[in-house]
């Protein structure tokens, strides 16, 4: 996977793909931290604005839309859970 910070595209294998602005902006959030696990708390407050642990079904949802579009194959797995935590990027290609 690729992201290109400038132009705001992400590519997998070579292949542009389309997210939406939430998904777009959960992947750049994970990518900028990729040494440390997000909680659920902190996912939420920068990308919903809420900090309502309440509330983590839209995280999960998008996590989960977001995980079938960039992990193309089971050999490439980015985002890690940590149940209970948060999520963490795993690995990048660039």
């Amino acid at each position: 996977m690729t992201i290109n910070f400038d132009s705001q595209t992400v590519k997998v294998n070579q292949n542009e793909i389309h997210l939406t602005p939430t998904e777009y902006k959960v992947l750049i959030i994970l990518a900028e931290n990729t040494s440390r696990v997000l909680t659920h708390r902190y996912l939420l407050k920068e990308v919903w604005g809420t900090e309502s642990v309440e509330d983590t079904s839209s995280l999960r949802v998008t996590i989960a839309t977001l995980r079938k579009n960039i992990e193309v194959n089971t050999q490439n797995q980015y985002i890690k859970t940590h149940i209970g935590v948060g999520y963490q990027m795993v690995q990048l290609d660039s």
